[in-house]
C-alpha cells in the first residue's frame, strides 16, 4: 500500500521536484536533508530549494490519489485504540506493521501522513516528544497531563512498577480533566514525556533514579540480583547485565553499555553491598548473607547462642549466611582450637576470649 501510494504522489509533481521533496522527507534514505545541502548539490541556492519544496507540496495536495483515502482510513482506525494522540515513532512502527510494510522505510509513512488535513503534528519540545494526533481538544489536555506528570517525578526520589503505573498515571489524566480513559491510553500519553523512562526491571520512572538510571557498575549488580532473588557468580552477573544490554534500545542509554567480567568482579570485592558466599558467588549483604570464613561465621552464630547447638542447627543457620556444603562446615568444627563437642554432640566455642585472640 505505501509504496505504491509514495510512487503515485512523487509522479504528480516534475522530475527536480521530486528529487527535491524526496531528500527533504528522506523517502528514499530514511534521513532528512537539508536545504543547503540539497541546494549545493543542485547547484541552486538554499531558497530556491525551499521554493520547490512548497511549491511541490501543494501540488500533491490538490491530486492526491484516491488509494490515499484507504491509506487515510488505517491511520485514524489505527488512532481510536489510543483516543487520537500517539507518540511518533511508536506510531510509525505500529502502522507499518498494520499494513504488513515490516519492510517499508517509517518516513514514507510520515511524509503521507502530512497530507491527512484531519491529523495534526505536534513537534517535539524541551519536555514532551513529538505526537501526531486527530483529536486536537484531547491533545491540549495531553499536554497539561504530560507537565503534570514531569512536575511528580521530579519531586519523587523511587520509581513505580508497571504494574502500579495504570491507576497511577489515570489519576493524573482526571487531574486535568481526562475523564473517562480506556486501558493503557494513559500509559500511551506517558510516554510522550521526556522526563520518563523505562528500567529492564518492570519501573518507570526519571533519570535522577538510581533504579532507572544506574551510576556505575555496582548500582547494576545490586538490581540484577534483587532481580535474581539468590546469589551469582560474577562471571553469570556479568553475563545478566550484559543480556540487559542487548534489548536495552528503549531504556536509558546506560544500559546499552556492556561490561567485562573482571570490572563486575573489582566492584563486588569493593563494594560493601555485596558479600562473597562461596567461590566468585556473590549474594545481597541486605539479604542476611555474611562476609568472612566459614570458621567464622560458626563462631559468630554460636557466640550468639550462648549455648552449644546440634550441628544439624549450625548448618541450617550457617548456610542461612553463606553458600557452603555440610561437609565443610562439618570440617570445620573438627578445629579444637575454637570449638568443643560435648557429651549430646552439641558443638560449643571453647574459652571464646582465647579463640578470639588466637583469631
Amino acid at each position: 500500500m505505501v509504496e505504491q501510494l509514495i510512487q503515485e504522489t512523487l509522479h504528480i509533481v516534475p522530475q527536480r521536484t521530486r528529487e527535491v521533496v524526496s531528500r527533504r522527507y528522506g523517502i528514499v534514505t530514511g534521513k532528512i536533508e537539508t536545504l543547503d545541502k540539497i541546494g549545493k548539490s543542485l547547484k541552486i541556492t538554499r531558497e530556491r530549494v525551499r521554493q520547490i519544496e512548497s511549491a511541490g507540496l501543494v501540488m500533491i495536495r490538490k491530486a492526491l490519489p484516491k488509494s490515499f483515502e484507504k491509506f487515510s482510513a488505517v491511520v485514524h482506525d489505527h488512532l481510536k485504540h489510543f483516543d487520537g494522540v500517539r507518540e511518533e515513532s511508536r506510531l510509525l512502527r505500529e502502522l507499518m506493521y498494520v499494513m504488513n510494510e515490516e519492510n517499508t522505510n517509517p518516513m514514507c509513512i510520515r511524509f503521507l501522513l502530512m497530507f491527512d488535513s484531519s491529523m495534526t503534528y505536534m513537534p517535539e519540545t524541551d519536555s514532551c516528544a513529538a505526537f501526531w494526533t486527530d483529536a486536537l481538544k484531547t491533545a491540549e489536555k495531553v499536554f497539561a497531563f504530560v507537565k503534570l506528570v514531569d512536575k511528580t517525578f521530579a519531586k519523587r526520589t523511587t520509581p513505580i512498577s508497571v504494574e502500579d503505573a495504570e491507576s497511577f498515571f489515570v489519576d493524573c489524566a482526571k487531574k486535568v480533566g481526562i475523564k473517562t480513559l480506556r486501558p493503557g491510553i494513559a500509559l500511551s500519553y506517558a510516554c510522550l514525556s521526556k522526563m520518563l523512562t523505562f528500567s529492564p526491571f518492570g519501573y518507570i520512572g526519571a533519570a535522577h533514579m538510581k533504579q532507572i538510571v544506574p551510576g556505575n557498575v555496582g548500582d547494576k549488580a545490586l538490581m540484577v540480583l534483587r532481580q535474581a532473588e539468590h546469589p551469582l557468580h560474577f562471571r553469570d552477573l556479568a553475563q545478566a547485565i550484559n543480556t540487559h544490554a542487548s534489548v536495552a534500545s528503549n531504556f536509558h542509554p546506560v544500559w546499552q553499555r556492556t561490561v567485562r567480567a573482571q570490572t563486575v568482579h573489582n566492584e563486588l570485592i569493593r563494594n560493601r553491598n555485596f558479600v562473597l558466599v562461596g567461590r566468585g558467588l556473590y549474594a545481597l549483604k541486605e539479604w542476611g548473607y555474611q562476609g568472612g570464613t566459614v570458621r567464622e561465621v560458626i563462631a559468630d552464630i554460636l557466640q550468639k547462642a550462648a549455648k552449644p547447638l546440634a550441628i544439624s542447627d549450625i548448618v541450617k543457620r550457617v548456610q542461612k549466611r553463606k553458600i557452603v556444603k555440610e561437609s565443610t562446615i562439618f570440617i570445620n568444627l573438627q578445629n579444637k582450637k575454637f570449638f568443643s563437642r560435648d557429651a549430646n554432640g552439641k558443638y560449643a566455642l571453647r574459652r571464646i576470649g582465647r579463640q578470639m585472640e588466637e583469631a
